[in-house]
């Protein structure tokens, strides 16, 4: 688990969307990979995304939660996690990430 706020100044608002800043999706999947790499001890590479459902809008300033569980670990050394992310206590993303260590 990880919290987050994202200032009105943070580059990832810019452009998304001109005058009603929303977090874009993609960075709510890399909170998701930094909390799943702190889990692992290591960074990891995603190397796939399933079932992802984004079903709120996180503004400037939100605080975000993000809860990683892992569901399994390859001999491969890969992991599966299940992905949670809430935003005033509403869920606003779901998803998995399939991971690898990498830089």
């Amino acid at each position: 688990t990880a919290l987050f706020t994202f200032p009105a100044s943070f580059q990832g608002f810019d452009g998304h969307f001109p005058g009603y800043p929303i977090l874009p999706a993609v960075i709510l999947v890399m909170t998701g990979r930094l909390v799943c790499s702190d889990f692992a001890g290591a960074p990891l590479v995603v190397q796939s995304i399933g079932r992802a459902k984004f079903t709120r809008e996180i503004h400037p300033e939100m605080p975000v939660q993000v809860d990683a569980v892992c569901k399994e670990r390859g001999a491969d050394g890969s992991f599966r996690f299940v992905v949670s992310i809430t935003a005033l206590q509403e869920t606003a993303a779901t998803f998995s990430l399939t991971c690898i260590p990498g830089q």
